[in-house]
C-alpha cells in the first residue's frame, strides 16, 4: 500500500493545494468522485488516458480495491 500512497502529491499552489496523482494535475478527489458517480475504470481510463501507464489506476491491487 505505500507504494500506491506514494503516487499522490501534495504540493501548495498546484491544483488548489488538493492532493493530486504525482506529475499530473489531476486531483484525487476528481477521481473518487468520477468513482461515486458509477463511472468504471475504463470510462475513466477513456477520458485521462495518461492514467494508462503502469504506476496509475492500471494497477491490479488498485483494480481489486475499487471494484
Amino acid at each position: 500500500m505505500d507504494n500506491l500512497l506514494n503516487r499522490i502529491t501534495l504540493e501548495e499552489g498546484k491544483c488548489g493545494s488538493q492532493p493530486c496523482i504525482r506529475k499530473k494535475r489531476l486531483r484525487v478527489c476528481d477521481i473518487l468522485e468520477l468513482f461515486s458517480v458509477g463511472a468504471t475504470f475504463e470510462e475513466i481510463l477513456a477520458d485521462y488516458p495518461v492514467l494508462r501507464t503502469r504506476r496509475y489506476l492500471c494497477q491490479p491491487s488498485l483494480r481489486s480495491t475499487a471494484n
